[in-house]
This record gives C-alpha cells, sequence and structure tokens, in this order.
C-alpha cells in the first residue's frame, strides 16, 4: 500500500495540483502551490518546505490516507521531495542509496531519460518501467538496436514501431 501511495504521488504530484478537494482552505493552498511550481522551470528552484507543502496538501486531500499517521506523511513527502531533487540534479549516487525500490526505479528512470543513457535503464528492478525507459531511450537515440535490450515481449514491436531512425 505504500508503495502505491508514493506512486501516486510521484507520478501526479503537478497534475493533481487542480484536483483537490473543493474545501476552500485547501482550494486556497493549492492555488499558492499551483502558482509557485508553474512560474519555476527545474524542481531546484522549490525550496525543500515548499514541496513538502505541496505534498501535505495532496496527501491530506488522498481519502486512501484517511487512516494513515503524521509520521507515515511525513516520511513519505520527504522520501517523495528528497527524491524529486535528486532527479534535478542528475544524482545517481543519492537513487542508489534509496532505500525505497519504487522510488529508487524512479530515479533511475528519470535520469536515464535526461542523460538519454540505457545503462542507467538497466539498474530498474521493476520490468514494465524498466523497459518503458529502454524505449524512451532508443526513441531519444534512434537507436532500433536498444529495442533488443526489451524483456516484455508485447513492448519490443512497440519499440520499433516508435523509433524514427536518423
Amino acid at each position: 500500500m505504500k508503495k502505491s501511495i508514493i506512486f501516486v504521488l510521484l507520478s501526479t504530484i503537478i497534475f493533481l495540483v487542480s484536483c483537490w478537494s473543493n474545501n476552500s482552505k485547501t482550494n486556497e493552498d493549492t492555488n499558492v502551490w499551483k502558482n509557485k511550481t508553474q512560474n519555476f522551470s527545474k524542481w531546484n528552484e522549490v525550496s525543500k518546505e515548499e514541496c513538502m507543502n505541496g505534498c501535505y496538501i495532496m496527501w491530506k486531500s488522498n481519502p486512501g490516507n484517511k487512516d494513515k499517521t503524521e509520521s507515515d506523511m511525513n516520511k513519505n513527502c520527504n522520501d517523495l521531495c528528497n527524491a524529486s531533487q535528486w532527479i534535478e540534479n542528475n544524482d545517481l549516487s543519492s537513487c542508489e542509496k534509496a532505500s525505497d525500490s519504487l522510488l529508487k526505479n524512479w530515479c533511475y528512470s528519470e535520469i536515464a531519460k535526461d542523460k538519454w543513457d540505457v545503462t542507467i535503464c538497466e539498474k530498474i528492478s521493476e520490468k514494465l518501467l524498466k523497459d518503458a525507459c529502454v524505449m524512451w531511450v532508443a526513441e531519444k537515440l534512434k537507436d532500433k538496436s536498444l529495442c533488443n535490450k526489451i524483456e516484455e515481449p508485447i513492448m519490443k514491436p512497440a519499440c520499433l514501431d516508435s523509433v524514427k531512425e536518423k
């Protein structure tokens, strides 16, 4: 359950800003967070405090978290904000130290995409995310040979179709 909550937070941190609860206080907080994040082109321009505040707002508005403790919220938001910073800084060594496999895999995937480096994709332990990472890098590099690294049979043809060679 913890990993699915983290995954939801990771994959939707910006998109959920406009979908938060109809509570006027929450909407007011949401608009402040949305305005701040729209003005930044990089995560490292968002302070840790701003990241944590945005995460807290999302956490509290998620009905699936109603039985979770404040300690759970603090830990998950801290992990999320740290991982976001590692990704922004292309800090592969911090990704490797992450204790949560979901955050570690997400960190690897995002850095591999940024660096267009398939060897980083190979560090990902979750097969589908790893294959998606390889496919993305193959497409960016226009290198169909990278599609041969994909393990999931259904994804290999999709990779080959998506790569437009130079």
